[in-house]
């Protein structure tokens, strides 16, 4: 199974959107479950239920972190680099998706919060982060083959 279909089941089974991105990639990170999972949960709701970045966009930028960023905070080069690629990804998922902040994605307006709902057939018909969890791992596996 590929990580764009990992991150749909993960999300359907209930994970967050950063969690769903984020453990679709577990064997490459090498991180307990439990670790990820703890490290993802407070993004959902587009950072702690507050609908700006979308979960599926933090949890990117936290696989290539991991899998990509130094550990010399005083390469500045390295840095710099980072944060073109950083941009870059969230360029591509602002093309595929119109916006990278949660509530925009849902259609809710500034400082509406909604409460995390149960995971019924009408919350999954009514959101879209089944498909935005899709697009980041997609855009996830061009960026790691080095296509974006």
């Amino acid at each position: 199974m590929g990580h764009e279909e990992r991150a749909r089941e993960l999300f359907l089974e209930g994970q967050n959107c950063c969690q769903a991105v984020l453990l679709a990639f577990q064997p490459e990170l090498g991180l307990e479950t439990d670790t990820l999972l703890r490290l993802a949960a407070p993004f959902g709701g587009g950072l702690g239920g507050m609908r700006e970045n979308c979960g599926a966009v933090s949890a990117m930028l936290m696989v290539m972190g991991l899998l990509t960023a130094t550990t010399d905070f005083r390469d500045t080069q390295a840095k710099a680099a980072l944060y073109q690629r950083m941009q870059q990804l969230v360029a591509q998922f602002e093309a595929e998706n119109g916006s990278h902040t949660c509530r925009e994605l849902l259609g809710l307006l500034k400082g509406e919060r909604p409460a995390p709902s149960p995971r019924t057939q009408a919350y999954y018909k009514a959101r879209p982060c089944v498909g935005l969890v899709e697009s980041a791992a997609r855009i996830l596996d061009q960026a790691l083959e080095g296509a974006l």
